[in-house]
């Protein structure tokens, strides 16, 4: 009986932060900018976090890796910026429903950025 209780509970506990918004972005999540260059049209979004602070990697298909600067995440906002063969590019949107859908900004335009988390 005290097993289907905790059960319960933490069934309850886990929808309420489901429904309140407050998925953990930290982790590794496959992106993918249809629009962009073959070399940055996917790869991978590495949230994490030091100090305190909220990081991000970009690993690009290539294995380059870069680290984002002005990085946000608050709630369901993310945003960072990264500088791609000494041009500025910034990420702007949101974590809804397990999927991080945005808008990125580079000299070429404003492209398309989804991304689903792997682990």
């Amino acid at each position: 009986m005290m097993f289907f209780l905790v059960a319960f509970c933490a069934t309850l506990m886990v929808n309420h932060a489901a429904a309140s918004g407050t998925e953990n972005p930290k982790g590794i999540w496959e992106y993918k900018v249809p629009a962009a260059p073959y070399e940055y049209s996917a790869g991978k979004l590495i949230l994490g976090e030091t100090d305190g602070k909220a990081t991000v990697t970009i690993k690009f298909m290539s294995g380059t890796e870069l680290k984002a600067k002005n990085v946000k995440i608050e709630k369901e906002t993310i945003s960072f910026g990264v500088e791609i063969e000494s041009n500025p590019v910034t990420f702007s949107g949101k974590l809804v429903d397990g999927k991080i859908t945005g808008k990125v900004n580079s000299p070429e335009g404003l492209m398309d950025l989804t991304a689903e988390k792997k682990q």
